[in-house]
């Protein structure tokens, strides 16, 4: 439950605080602040462990954007600031399958959707990600795909 990820930044929060890491700590204010925005959205329901890991790629997948902007605008020392911030992130993500194990699903869906190439992108994205949920990101699969699609 969300609950254990909320406790565990508001922990890692207060030892970045103590310890005067000053990004860290803003970094951990800023996905406390978004899990509680999370949160609040879903009321009365609770925020599920599956919806605050989406909090947190969502954060992450800003910082890669913003990453590219920087780079495009030879702001290195910013884009490096970005990159950081991703890293504290990543620490709040479950672990990432390995690609091996991904192409294989990856392939089973392609038979499982009688799939046969790039316009079948969509169907097989889907049942992919359907199946996996938060246990791969979805830019890496649809990476996968595609490759495989091809």
């Amino acid at each position: 439950m969300t609950q254990s990820l909320l406790q565990q930044v508001e922990k890692d929060l207060i030892d970045a605080m103590k310890s005067g890491q000053t990004e860290k700590t803003s970094v951990l204010r800023m996905l406390k602040s978004s899990l509680k925005n999370a949160e609040i959205s879903k009321k009365p329901q609770e925020l599920s462990s599956d919806d605050a890991i989406k909090v947190v790629r969502s954060e992450i997948k800003k910082r890669k954007e913003s990453v590219e902007e920087y780079k495009k605008a030879n702001r290195t020392e910013l884009a490096d600031r970005e990159e950081k911030e991703a890293e504290y992130l990543k620490a709040y993500l479950p672990p990432e399958m390995d690609a091996e194990k991904l192409e294989e699903i990856v392939r089973a869906k392609i038979q499982q959707t009688h799939s046969s190439g790039p316009s079948d992108f969509g169907k097989v994205m889907g049942a992919v990600m359907k199946d996996l949920g938060n246990a791969a990101d979805g830019q890496t699969v649809g990476a996968v795909v595609k490759k495989l699609l091809n």
